[in-house]
């Protein structure tokens, strides 16, 4: 019987998901960091993926706070906070007609500001699904430029 290899938690999994990790040191407070991040209306500062991004539900953000969102080449999307720890973690989902997205976030302090590791799950649907191969390294590299673009913003002037 042969030995069946295991995947790494960054490769494609069995049932047609992705993992993409990313991390990042930044010179923010984590409240400043976790604030920024977690407000997806925000992201299309940083993202240029980003066709529009809009908060849905009133009141605060937090645990089950909605947002309608767009991205370039995407469908409209629905994403939704399913666990907000501010300032130190936040879980949500996201599901559009081509693609169903996990994410997660952890945010820690560090001696020059905070230190954020993220990491997103996505599960391409139809034909799309044929580039689930491709997605994973086409996604990091793009998930750490955004990140650098966030970090370029909260360090920059007038921040």
């Amino acid at each position: 019987m042969r030995a069946r290899k295991e995947r790494s938690r960054s490769d494609v999994s069995e049932r047609g998901w992705v993992t993409i990790e990313n991390a990042l040191e930044i010179a923010r407070s984590p409240e400043d960091f976790f604030d920024y991040l977690t407000d997806v209306t925000k992201e299309v500062e940083w993202n240029p993926r980003t066709r529009r991004a809009e908060k849905l539900t009133p009141g605060p953000i937090g645990p089950g706070t909605r947002f309608g969102a767009e991205w370039i080449k995407g469908n409209p999307t629905i994403v939704e906070y399913v666990r907000f720890e501010r300032p130190t973690s936040w879980a949500s989902i996201a599901r559009s007609r081509r693609l169903d997205a996990k994410g997660e976030g952890r945010i820690s302090p560090t001696e020059r500001g905070s230190r954020v590791a993220v990491k997103t799950q996505l599960r391409p649907k139809g034909l799309l699904a044929l580039l689930l191969p491709l997605m994973r390294r086409t996604m990091h590299k793009r998930e750490e430029r955004n990140l650098e673009s966030v970090r370029a913003i909260l360090e920059g002037p007038g921040s």
